[in-house]
């Protein structure tokens, strides 16, 4: 039997993990929040995520997209696909600049977020 692929999801608004939380675990995901990225990066060695979806705007001191560069030049942890989020497209469009895999803008569709999981999850399989 296949492990459940592990999902980090990191955001400021606790209503949202839940909800993502509760959806995803409903599609077999095994998921972890966290709401800093201090907790991410605690978190990171122990969880060892398959995905980590990323809110590009989080309380911090540093952003999503800071964070995700920090983690893409990282080696071990760059190859762990990157989902950015937000409800803020300006922020999204230079995406590949700080290396995430893909973006989900806010407010999205449940379904199409698990079929952006699931895209990631794939090229990675292969």
């Amino acid at each position: 039997m296949r492990e459940k692929p592990k999902i980090l999801i990191v955001d400021d608004s606790p209503e949202l993990l839940h909800a993502l939380q509760i959806f995803l675990e409903k599609k077999s995901y095994k998921v972890l929040t966290v709401t800093s990225d201090k907790q991410l990066i605690t978190a990171l060695p122990v969880f060892r995520p398959d995905v980590i979806i990323l809110d590009v705007c989080l309380n911090c001191t540093l952003d999503g997209r800071q964070i995700c560069k920090i983690i893409k030049g990282d080696n071990q942890y760059k190859h762990i696909p990157i989902l950015l989020m937000s409800g803020a497209y300006e922020r999204l469009k230079d995406f590949d600049e700080c290396k995430a895999d893909g973006i989900i803008e806010k407010p999205f569709n449940l379904l199409l977020l698990h079929d952006k999981i699931e895209g990631v999850l794939n090229i990675l399989a292969n």
